[in-house]
């Protein structure tokens, strides 16, 4: 209520974020998850990342330190995991991608919507943008690696203060995040849990319906 200038919290009924719904839909994430195994091959069999970062409009140098660490992720997950990402083809250029990396990550981008690689993914790794409340709702591991995250709000207008209301692990270092991840057995739900109880209580598959 605060944010929008309301003296009254009647003003606003608590019933969910529909967009929420689908994910609680056990077919549409298998069908999300057969269309993974479809468009990536080498995914069958292992679990997905889904990397999905805000654009940066300002980068022009492909080694901008916001980015993952492909390689160590490449070095240490590739496994087990297959990193899946949703970048258009201008931002991809960014991408300092060596060819051989094409069996660990697939760009999506134009093969399947956001939404579904949402409810395909095992984990999420992202920073600012605002579907990280949506994967939320999935109860799934999150990790955010922001490593400008002090500069970037200090720059924009944000009303939450980010590192309170994170809903995981926030990393500075690329390497601490990819090992993180291959840890992921250890994942502390602890900061997912707290964000859920306070914005998606109502979020269960049934906003539509109510």
């Amino acid at each position: 209520t605060e944010a929008f200038g309301l003296k009254s919290s009647e003003a606003i009924k608590p019933l969910g974020a529909a967009a929420t719904d689908i994910l609680f839909s056990e077919e549409y994430c298998k069908k999300a998850r057969a269309k993974i195994d479809e468009k990536f091959p080498n995914a069958s069999g292992k679990k997905i990342i889904f990397y999905l970062q805000e654009p940066r409009e300002t980068l022009t140098r492909p080694n901008e330190d916001v980015f993952v660490d492909y390689l160590s992720m490449n070095e240490y997950l590739s496994r087990d995991y297959c990193l899946v990402y949703h970048w258009n083809r201008h931002s991809e250029r960014m991408l300092p991608l060596e060819n051989y990396m094409n069996e660990f990550m697939f760009n999506m981008y134009g093969e399947m919507s956001v939404d579904e690689l949402m409810a395909a993914a095992d984990i999420r790794i992202g920073d600012y943008r605002e579907e990280i409340f949506t994967f939320a709702s999935r109860g799934k591991p999150i990790f955010l690696y922001a490593p400008d995250h002090k500069t970037y709000f200090f720059k924009s207008d944000s009303y939450f203060n980010y590192e309170e209301i994170a809903p995981g692990p926030i990393f500075t270092d690329a390497v601490e995040l990819t090992k993180a991840v291959a840890d992921v057995e250890n994942y502390d739900a602890t900061r997912l849990q707290a964000f859920r109880d306070k914005y998606l209580t109502n979020c269960d598959g049934k906003v539509i319906e109510r």
